[in-house]
């Protein structure tokens, strides 16, 4: 027995349901399923040829030629799971330029793109049955099964349509989302600074040993003990006061971290900058970064705009805004 899954062109109700068989399982619909598969597989043609083909995998293929890497998805016995344009449209903003540009960025994105292939034939049937594969990148990502009866991977990337044919026993199953390892970090907005602070913990009788520090989380000092004072049930202002005595109190550390933007990111929500954060203000300017600032980009002499991406004057033109228009040689003359 074989399974299909893809995109239908009508939804059915289940009328009936778990229907035991010596063959497996029956459930009863209220309506014919007819299937309408958005793209058509090619054994004579590589999957690098037919990603290339269809319009909903523009960016997997950008990005793959980017690093050079259409060898490794046109590797026989091998199974793609090809995200759509929408899927990296989820990438924080200025992640893709980030993953393109950066040099860091594209080692995390390397890795990214490995994660979507997988060694084998994945057939559709092992995939319902498992709850778990293991990437070329080592990565191992969960399966799971929703109430709509579709295959997700890592909560995230539905599958819409499996088993589509290449050429070197190559299959590629298309989902609508990305399979980023969980180790990788796409955007670093928030770098909090650590910071430590001496706290007291409860007045003791005693002054001998470790004392108590207030919170679990507390490291105590040894040997730094403060004196204090023992107040009696009634309190310091009691009226008719007890005897006070004199205690120890253990001094410990405790670990703070204290809110921070990263730099090109501002705001409450560490917010990226006009421009993308990894070139704030296209480089045309100084943006009014951090947790307090406001993300206002201060443009250099020259450039103006939201993220100083244009020209203040009308005789020049160019990233830099150095190149002369037809209009400068008008003037001159």
């Amino acid at each position: 027995m074989r399974y299909k899954l893809g995109s239908y062109a009508e939804t059915a109700k289940i009328l009936k349901k778990n229907i035991e068989a010596s063959n497996g399982m029956i459930h009863i619909v209220n309506r014919f399923l007819t299937f309408n598969p958005k793209i058509l597989g090619n054994t004579q043609k590589t999957a690098m040829e037919l990603i290339s083909q269809e319009e909903e995998y523009d960016k997997f293929e950008m990005l793959i030629n980017a690093l050079n890497m259409s060898e490794e998805f046109n590797k026989e016995n091998i199974t793609i799971f090809a995200p759509s344009n929408a899927a990296w449209n989820t990438l924080p903003n200025g992640g893709l330029q980030y993953l393109m540009e950066d040099e860091n960025g594209q080692q995390k994105l390397r890795a990214i793109l490995r994660n979507h292939i997988f060694p084998g034939y994945v057939d559709v049937v092992d995939l319902i049955q498992k709850s778990s594969l293991q990437s070329l990148q080592g990565v191992t990502l969960k399966v799971k099964i929703t109430e709509q009866s579709q295959i997700v991977l890592n909560d995230n990337a539905g599958i819409t349509q499996v088993d589509i044919p290449c050429k070197g026993n190559v299959y590629y199953y298309h989902i609508e989302g990305l399979l980023v390892p969980e180790y990788i970090k796409v955007v670093h907005n928030t770098c909090p600074i650590p910071t430590t602070i001496k706290v007291k913990g409860k007045c003791q009788s005693t002054c001998e040993g470790i004392g108590q520090c207030p919170m679990e989380s507390d490291t105590p000092i040894p040997g730094e003990l403060d004196s204090c004072i023992q107040y009696p049930l009634f309190g310091p202002s009691a009226q008719f006061p007890l005897p006070r005595k004199t205690g120890c109190t253990q001094v410990c550390n405790r670990t703070l971290t204290i809110p921070k933007c990263c730099e090109g990111f501002f705001g409450s929500l560490c917010l990226p900058c006009p421009g993308g954060f990894h070139k704030p203000c296209n480089g045309n300017g100084q943006c009014l970064d951090s947790i307090s600032g406001n993300g206002r980009c201060l443009c250099s002499p020259g450039f103006m705009g939201t993220a100083c991406e244009m020209c203040n004057e009308q005789k020049v033109f160019g990233p830099y805004c150095n190149q002369s228009t037809l209009l400068s040689y008008l003037f001159a003359a």
